[in-house]
């Protein structure tokens, strides 16, 4: 999914990039974040009442 490019100079420089295969994890990373950014409310409350849970044994 990436590429890794080494260039002979000092220092040396290393390059990456994505392939068509990591490429083609944008959209649907993207997707995730939207969905993530819009349920974080939620996601904090039910971090919070996990840790509650797991601190009061």
């Amino acid at each position: 999914m990436v590429t890794r490019t080494v260039h002979p100079t000092v220092p040396p420089q290393v390059e990456y990039a994505l392939t068509a295969l990591g490429q083609s994890l944008a959209n649907p990373i993207r997707e995730l974040g939207t969905w993530a950014g819009t349920h974080i409310a939620e996601i904090e409350s039910n971090r919070s009442t996990f840790d509650e849970a797991r601190d009061s044994r």
